[in-house]
C-alpha cells in the first residue's frame, strides 16, 4: 500500500514519495512506512543529568554516530534527524548500505572514555597454527600488546579500528552523537546487522557484492571492514534520542562554538573524547 492519504503530515509524505521512487517492492516500501511512522512517532529521551566534570557512561544499546559537520550546519540535524544520505541529498550508486545511517552499537555498559581509548585504536591479528586471532587494542599500548604477547605466532599486523577514523580522536571529524534509544528499542532494530530485519528485505535494498560477502544466509563474515560493533538503521533516527554531544580537542577549546551547539541542543550534554563533561 502507498501512502497518499490526507491525513499524512507533509514531511512524512516526502519521505513516502522518496520511497516510492527508490523502491518497486511493496514488502521493502511497507517496511520503510513503518519505519518513517516509528521515526515521527519517537518518544525523546529522558536526558541524563551530568555536572561539568562529571564522566559519561553508555549504557547497553546505546549508539554513537561520528560526523564532520560544521557547529553552524547542526540545526538541518536539529529539524530532520539523522538519516540515510539518499533521504536528504541525493541517491548514491556506490553506497554499500545504502538507505540507512550507521552508527556504533555499545554491546556492554562502560564508561565513554573507556570506549574511545579501547576502539579507536587498532587490532593486531596474529598468524597462528590454529589461524588468524585478532585483538582490539588501545592506540598508546599496541606496542606493548606485540612484545608481550603470549600467543605463539608466525607474524602481525595492525589495521587501525573504524571508530579510529569515524569518531573526534580523528581531528577531521568534529563531533560524535550519542544516542539512547532505550524507549524505541524498536525503530533500533530493524538494522542490516540484526537479526530483526528480513533477510529478503536486505537483499532487496543492498548491492549484491556487499550482500553476497556479507549477509548472505545472515550477517555472520565479519572483519575488519564489517565488525560486529556496527548498526546501519533503515531511513535513520530522529535528534530527540540526541543524549549528548563528544567533540574533538578543537572543539573543545572554542567556547563559542560550544555555545553555538548548546544552543541547537539545548537538553544534550556536551563532552570531550576523555568522555568528561564540559557543558552540561
Amino acid at each position: 500500500m502507498d501512502f497518499q492519504d490526507k491525513g499524512v503530515n507533509m514531511e512524512k509524505q516526502y519521505y513516502y514519495n522518496l520511497v516510492n521512487k527508490y523502491f518497486k517492492s511493496k514488502e521493502v516500501r511497507k517496511k520503510f512506512y513503518e519505519q518513517i511512522d516509528m521515526f515521527f512517532n519517537a518518544l525523546p529521551v529522558k536526558q541524563k543529568k551530568y555536572k561539568i566534570g562529571d564522566y559519561v557512561e553508555l549504557s547497553k544499546n546505546y549508539l554513537m554516530h561520528g560526523t564532520k559537520i560544521k557547529p553552524d550546519e547542526l540545526t538541518k540535524i536539529k529539524n530532520n534527524g539523522l538519516l540515510g544520505v539518499e533521504f536528504y541529498d541525493k541517491e548514491y550508486s556506490n553506497q554499500k548500505k545504502p538507505y540507512t545511517c550507521e552508527f556504533w552499537h555499545i554491546k556492554e555498559k562502560i564508561m565513554l572514555g573507556n570506549y574511545i581509548k579501547k576502539y579507536t585504536g587498532g587490532t593486531i591479528f596474529y598468524e597462528t597454527k590454529e589461524g588468524m586471532i585478532e585483538r582490539i587494542v588501545a592506540f598508546d599500548e599496541i606496542e606493548d600488546e606485540i612484545k608481550n604477547t603470549d600467543l605463539d605466532y608466525f607474524q602481525w599486523q595492525v589495521y587501525q579500528t573504524k571508530e579510529g577514523r569515524f569518531l573526534p580522536t580523528n581531528k577531521k571529524v568534529t563531533m560524535a552523537f550519542i544516542i539512547n534509544g532505550t524507549d524505541n528499542t524498536q525503530l533500533l532494530s530493524n538494522s542490516i546487522q540484526g537479526n530483526d530485519l528480513d533477510e529478503k528485505i536486505k537483499k532487496k535494498i543492498l548491492p549484491k557484492w556487499f550482500y553476497d560477502k556479507y549477509v548472505k544466509g545472515g550477517f555472520h563474515n565479519y572483519d575488519s571492514y564489517e565488525t560486529k560493533r556496527e548498526s546501519a538503521i533503515l531511513f535513520g533516527i530522529p535528534s530527540v534520542l540526541i543524549e549528548g554531544i563528544c567533540v574533538n580537542s578543537s572543539l573543545e577549546k572554542d567556547i563559542n562554538l560550544l555555545k553555538q551547539i548548546k544552543e541547537i541542543f539545548p537538553s544534550a550534554y556536551i563532552c570531550n573524547v576523555e568522555g568528561k563533561v564540559i557543558v552540561e
